[in-house]
């Protein structure tokens, strides 16, 4: 690193905010995207700077851990009533149940795709649904895709934010340490409408200031040299993506061996397995 410039901004450094920018599409860098400390970070400034006491937040679960004390700690009601069945490695919302856990307070849904800790990537019918559920009420949508990167094939990422009528009412989150595996460093991302970025920008501002500038520097060097690899099998999320998913085909094999039959994930670096057949017995501990 021949030269840093140690200039920074109430959003993110320059250089960051501009490389994110040019990968995620085509927006203002200095108004419509905000790096924050982590993924953790965006999540609550989030929550903070759009929630009024009382106002509730729908959650489909299985979902994140720190969804629901941010929700809190921001003086917002978690739903969290909204299940889906994860029997199988087919996840599914109950888009009749989401319905009816939206009412006069309801003002965010949440949505994680690809999820944590189930894997599942939603489709763009199930994106289409969810779209239309806030359009008709009203809602902010927000987006938890720090998994988007890390999809394995034939499964592709579709961003809710780019389907009609939703760029305006949704906020997405990013972080650096799913993307690129350097979860220590904490830094993420919102990227959002100008008022959605600018509310969350007041709450940093006043809470952690700013982010690491070197990191952040470090971070834009990254994506830059990414960016012309996107596409082809030298890109680092091609590379990262067929590592995960080999040493994922291996764990399932071996869970399966013991009679733990594994729920496969689309995405992200979790698998679960059923613990069904194991019985409470005392054999049955012993052989987990």
């Amino acid at each position: 690193m021949q030269h840093l410039e140690l200039t920074n901004t109430d959003t993110g450094h320059p250089r960051l905010v501009n490389a994110l920018a040019k990968l995620l599409r085509s927006i203002d860098p200095m108004k419509e995207i905000i790096v924050s400390v982590g993924g953790y970070g965006a999540l609550s400034a989030v929550f903070f700077a759009l929630l009024n006491p009382g106002e509730e937040v729908v959650i489909i679960e299985p979902a994140f851990d720190c969804y629901v004390p941010q929700i809190v700690a921001a003086g917002g009601v978690p739903v969290c009533d909204v299940t889906a069945d994860i029997d199988s490695s087919e996840f599914a919302v109950d888009f009749e149940l989401l319905e009816k856990s939206i009412n006069k307070k309801t003002k965010i849904l949440l949505l994680n795709t690809p999820s944590n800790p189930v894997g599942k990537v939603f489709s763009v019918e199930e994106l289409k649904k969810i779209a239309d559920i806030c359009i008709r009420h009203n809602l902010i949508c927000v987006s938890d895709e720090v998994y988007e990167w890390l999809v394995f094939p034939p499964n592709k990422h579709y961003k809710i934010a780019s389907f009609p009528g939703m760029w305006n009412r949704t906020v997405t989150i990013g972080s650096a340490g799913k993307t690129f595996q350097v979860t220590g460093w904490k830094l993420g991302w919102t990227v959002g409408p100008e008022r959605y970025i600018a509310a969350m920008q007041i709450i940093q501002q006043n809470t952690v200031y700013t982010c690491a500038t070197p990191l952040q520097e470090a971070l834009a060097m990254t994506i830059e040299e990414e960016l012309p690899l996107l596409g082809t099998e030298k890109s680092f999320f091609h590379q990262i993506t067929q590592d995960v998913m080999r040493k994922g085909q291996k764990i399932a094999q071996a869970l399966k061996k013991v009679g733990m039959p594994p729920i496969r994930p689309q995405a992200g670096y979790f698998l679960l397995a059923s613990i069904a057949n194991m019985g409470k017995s005392h054999a049955g501990c012993s052989a987990l």
